[in-house]
């Protein structure tokens, strides 16, 4: 357990405040599915782009992912790079399609581009799946309180997962949005607080200090594993990263809630830069720890008996060591509400599914909206009820985080993505395309590192030699590469016995295409309108919570410790002040528009 103070906990208490207000203040914008579910399709692009981003952080990034960077050097941080690298490729390419899919929920376009069919398979897979890396992050979110608060692993898990469940039911998208603005601006300013007092540990020497005594894992990665294996691992995780942030149900999910395609291509292009910056920071407190006797692997595992993973704790073991009084209490919020944001999110589009995919298209069609949102909440009640009991499953698994999560996404995650990836570009494509190729991925999966580990590689001398890590690294590479050359192949096979669809199934793959070139054109005076209204709210929530912070000053630390709270109630109070120029620019900007609208109405 970490060490914490009363200062702490009162900031913790304090962020659970602002949470359940900004609860509050979204409550009544849910009117039906759309505002619950994808809030109107009306947020903003750095709105959006802001809960993107910090969604894809949890608790595992500061847990599972330190540990392995801790444990196998910088060659992890590649897995944020390649990400990086294809929200750039959304930007320029998908994201304004995504927007123009005209959806409430992704899986409504798996069925306008493939049939019935098609999404009801995605449906059931994808809700197991969603499930269980819900079930994981959820797990992964237990971790991080034990090690931090000293709560037993079983009790973490109740708690969080109600707590998750009471804030998604009632707060819906606009909530899920508004919280993970605020996380990321909590973390931003953390991160880099932890940065500056990491520097100025008397044993790390400063910045050329810090760059001088670096472990040779960090600048040098075949020191760890073979400079071949490398090649093969960076090829098999760009493939990996790209297959899962280019398919709409994944990271197109998050763009059907923007206003239009000029939001749609900021928000993308704000992740991107998210993650080029993000790691790079976050990562620093774990390589000074490499070079540190009081953080070796022996002392971890005596800190951490409880723990089969003690490197996984290497992040905020450090954190507590160098962070002022007060500062921990406000890690652990932004790291907590990180993950809650993945798994609300997660419950969001899930009970989504269940609504609008499976309630909505196969039992009542004609339920009215009113009626479908009652669904929706019920739904989101249900799962996160079957997420604590998976949750509970993979305690008792106690396997690596770091290593669950790839498996997870190389054996069904990455086999269902490909054909979908796809489908924006192949036009005549069979229905067997989608699912065939899913199946084929899955089956290839699966038996991939049975046939290359237990039967091929053995046979040469060079697979013999390798240590324990390279064999993890050789292992996932060829599951990698091997799953997606196979489904390719018989995803454009399987294109070549294309025949004409029924008439009705041409019409609605025509439309899908149709729409995803056909721009999306807002009402200027209504997109000002929802402008104005998030700018003006944001403001409000990041000036309060930014004054709150800021009272840290007065507690029991130095000069640093004090000016550390300034500086990050400054960032929430700089942005809510801005957000509120904004709002008046927005304002001013509206009220022409609306005289000039009335004039001209006056002359005609």
């Amino acid at each position: 357990m970490i060490r914490l103070y009363d200062e702490d906990y009162v900031v913790i208490c304090v962020y659970f405040l602002f949470m359940v207000i900004i609860g509050v203040i979204f409550y009544n914008k849910n009117k039906n599915t759309s505002d619950y579910l994808r809030a109107s399709g009306s947020v903003s692009w750095w709105l959006c782009g802001a809960s993107a981003f910090i969604s894809s952080f949890t608790a595992w990034s500061f847990t599972g992912m330190s540990g392995a960077l801790y444990e196998k050097g910088s060659l992890i941080l590649m897995l944020w790079f390649f990400n990086a690298f294809a929200y750039f490729l959304i930007a320029f390419f998908l994201a304004p399609r995504y927007r123009r899919m005209r959806v409430i929920t992704p899986y409504e376009a798996v069925w306008r581009r493939y049939g019935l069919l098609n999404e009801q398979i995605y449906v059931w897979i994808c809700l197991a799946l969603g499930i269980v890396s819900s079930g994981l992050n959820l797990y992964i979110l237990a971790l991080f309180l034990n090690a931090t608060l000293g709560v037993p692993i079983k009790w973490c898990i109740i708690a969080g997962g109600i707590t998750i469940i009471i804030m998604t039911t009632l707060g819906g998208a606009w909530a899920v949005v508004a919280s993970d603005f605020v996380q990321m601006l909590i973390i931003w300013a953390v991160t880099i607080t932890t940065v500056f007092f990491t520097f100025k540990l008397p044993e790390i020497g400063g910045f050329e200090g810090f760059f001088a005594n670096l472990d040779s894992k960090h600048t040098n990665w075949t020191s760890v594993v073979n400079g071949k294996i490398i090649s093969l691992w960076l090829i098999a995780i760009l493939l990996n990263q790209l297959a899962n942030a280019l398919n709409f149900l994944a990271s197109g999910g998050r763009f059907i809630y923007v206003v239009d395609d000029k939001h749609a291509r900021r928000a993308s292009l704000f992740v991107a830069f998210g993650y080029l910056l993000g790691p790079i920071l976050w990562s620093i407190p774990v390589f000074a720890a490499t070079t540190l006797r009081s953080y070796s692997s022996d002392i971890l595992a005596q800190r951490y008996r409880d723990l089969l993973f003690p490197q996984e704790a290497i992040y905020t073991t450090i954190c507590s060591d160098i962070l002022p009084v007060g500062m921990m209490g406000l890690l652990i919020c932004g790291l907590f509400a990180a993950t809650m944001s993945s798994v609300d999110s997660s419950l969001n589009r899930l009970s989504g599914l269940i609504t609008r995919n499976v309630y909505r298209r196969l039992i009542n069609p004609l339920a009215s909206e009113k009626y479908l949102l009652k669904i929706a909440k019920f739904a989101t009640i249900a799962i996160g009820i079957v997420i604590i009991i998976c949750s509970f499953c993979f305690y008792y698994l106690r396997a690596s985080t770091f290593e669950l999560l790839l498996e997870i996404g190389v054996l069904v995650a990455i086999p269902l993505f490909i054909p979908l990836v796809y489908s924006f570009f192949v036009r005549r494509a069979p229905k067997i395309s989608c699912y065939g190729t899913m199946i084929v991925g899955i089956i290839t999966s699966w038996l991939g590192e049975f046939l290359f580990t237990k039967h091929l590689f053995p046979k040469y001398q060079w697979f013999q030699s390798l240590n324990s890590i390279e064999q993890r690294y050789v292992d996932f590479s060829f599951q990698i590469i091997t799953l997606i050359i196979c489904a390719s192949i018989f995803f454009f096979v399987s294109c070549l016995f294309y025949k004409e669809y029924s008439i009705a199934e041409e019409l609605r793959v025509e439309h899908f295409f149709h729409d995803i070139h056909k721009p999306i054109k807002t009402n200027k005076l209504t997109e000002l309108n929802f402008g104005m209204m998030q700018n003006k709210t944001m403001s409000f929530i990041c000036c309060g919570y930014g004054v709150c912070i800021s009272a840290g000053v007065f507690f029991r630390n130095d000069i640093w410790g004090r000016l550390s709270f300034i500086f990050c109630g400054g960032v929430l109070l700089i942005m809510g002040i801005i957000l509120y120029l904004n709002f008046i620019h927005l304002r001013n900007k509206h009220d022409y528009l609306q005289a000039e609208e009335y004039a001209t109405e006056s002359d005609s």
